[in-house]
């Protein structure tokens, strides 16, 4: 719980200080944008975090990686059938079987 107290402090202190000592007249844009940008990366590390320190999001994220590799496996495969060929340079033409014999 701590971690993820710190890395949202670390995330949102940024914008926040930026919005107060530079609000009225914005002298340095560039900064409101970096803190910005660290505020939405707050959203970006969260499911990182969850995923480290809980068993059950690891659990969950195991078995999505899982179903994501065992579809791209298979679909990997199923390009490579009869109605592909592969030329010199290693890639790979399909051509997809059809009812109109042209």
């Amino acid at each position: 719980m701590a971690l993820i107290f710190f890395c949202f402090l670390l995330c949102f202190l940024p914008l926040m200080l930026v919005n107060v000592f530079d609000d009225n007249d914005i002298k340095y844009p560039v900064f409101h944008v970096l803190a910005s940008i660290l505020a939405w990366a707050s959203s970006v590390i969260n499911p990182f975090i969850y995923a480290a320190s809980n068993r059950q999001y690891r659990s969950a994220y195991s078995k999505l990686l899982r179903i994501v590799k065992s579809s791209v496996v298979f679909s990997d495969s199923k390009h490579a059938s009869n109605n592909s060929k592969q030329d010199k340079n290693g890639s790979v033409t399909y051509k997809p079987s059809g009812g109109s014999g042209v």
